[in-house]
């Protein structure tokens, strides 16, 4: 089961489904309908998981068996480090970073890069 249905929880899912493993998806916000056409199935959040391997949903379904779980629900970013003339700002719910040329380079300065 993968948690988390953002890019790389999906190409996660994906990818492990090209190598025949069965694979879940557990996103918020889960409505039985998938993002995807159908190809990752998709499950409402995970709320417990079981001493039997068992975990348990939101919706109070109940999957047995999960052989593995990949947490991929992001990143909680913190750069204090970093003054304000670098012209990046972590936004308000830390999850991303304005400033950056494709989630990595600085736009201002463009030697430096924050990997991850």
């Amino acid at each position: 089961m993968v948690i988390g249905a953002g890019p790389s929880g999906t190409d996660i899912a994906l990818e492990l489904m090209s190598c025949g493993v069965d694979v879940l998806l557990s996103r918020a916000n889960a409505d039985g309908s998938s993002r995807y056409g159908g190809i990752v199935p998709e499950v409402a959040p995970v709320v417990r998981c079981l001493s039997d391997s068992s975990i348990v949903l939101e919706n109070g379904d109940v999957i047995s068996n999960v052989d593995e779980l990949l947490l991929c629900t992001g990143y909680s970013y913190n750069l204090p480090f970093l003054t304000q003339e670098c012209g990046l700002r972590v936004t308000e719910d830390t999850r991303a970073i304005n400033g950056l040329f494709m989630h990595c380079l600085s736009a201002a300065h463009p030697t430096l890069a924050v990997i991850g």
